[in-house]
């Protein structure tokens, strides 16, 4: 088996690990193709056995790429199951994915990674380039944009573009992993990806301190290693202050690099030419 793909397999297992031993107290395992057994299956994102659990892993409409399991399930409601089942697809799925097209004398096109699932709930993007150099990846200005918008959809887009041009691994709604991650550390250690925050407003004050010590924590490391954060609002900077849990020394900090989408082309091909001349080194 290909070392390097062992290194950061098990790289992405440290990683998923750390996160649910600190949640739940639970750990997982790889389970080998030749290990799965009966439970390859493509009808199911997780079941249980005998107290264990087993997640299948999926990507880019490959229904099986691997499972991983879960020795002891105990405690773990459907909802808990459900959250640790996209972390792990989330995090290991384009691991494999990459693997499964190398078995296949294939690589990863820059038309897959311009590709966008609606659903956003968990995007998973790859970017192969064999004639890359360390030297050209591209880093954004900041690793904590906030857009401004009255229409969500809007900064959404601006997102996924942003994404994108970046090629970045995954993206990731704050919303769907915000009951799995506990610490700023925690968030460093998911890697070169995007965090997607919808609306700023709508966040408790747990959350929002948890943002403001990673915005603070990322100014000690390289861009290219850790997430980019994407905070996103409806509402000006003075409605936030008046309207939402926000004080103005925390505004300060998530709102430092702010872009009025509303003042950009309406034109698509305009629009993403804007992101990239604003955002990216």
């Amino acid at each position: 088996m290909d070392k390097e793909f062992e290194r950061i397999k098990q790289q992405k297992l440290t990683q998923i690990n750390n996160i649910l031993q600190s949640k739940f107290g639970k750990t997982i395992d790889f389970l080998s193709l030749y290990s799965v057994g009966e439970y390859r299956e493509t009808d199911y994102n997780y079941r249980i056995r005998n107290e264990k659990a087993f997640f299948q892993v999926s990507y880019n409409e490959v229904p099986y790429l691997g499972a991983i399991s879960m020795s002891n399930c105990e405690g773990l409601n459907a909802e808990d199951l459900s959250g640790i089942n996209e972390l792990i697809n989330l995090m290991m799925g384009p691991v494999l994915y990459e693997q499964y097209l190398k078995n296949k004398g294939e690589s990863l096109t820059h038309e897959l990674m311009n590709e966008q699932n609606q659903k956003v709930e968990s995007i998973f993007t790859q970017s192969i380039n064999s004639e890359s150099s360390e030297g050209s990846i591209l880093q954004p200005i900041a690793q904590q944009i906030h857009f401004n918008s009255i229409n969500a959809s809007r900064s959404l887009k601006a997102a996924l573009d942003l994404h994108h041009l970046l090629e970045f691994g995954s993206f990731l709604r704050f919303e769907g992993l915000q009951g799995s991650l506990m610490r700023a550390q925690e968030l460093l250690e998911m890697g070169r990806m995007t965090l997607f925050v919808s609306e700023i407003k709508d966040l408790n004050l747990n959350h929002v301190d948890l943002l403001v010590d990673y915005s603070n924590l990322v100014k000690k490391f390289d861009y290219k290693d850790i997430p980019l954060l994407i905070t996103a609002s409806q509402f000006s900077k003075e409605d936030l202050f008046s309207q939402s849990q926000l004080s103005e020394s925390q505004l300060n900090i998530l709102l430092q690099f702010e872009i009025h989408l509303d003042r950009l082309s309406t034109t698509p091909y305009l629009f993403k030419e804007s992101l990239e001349l604003l955002l990216i080194k």
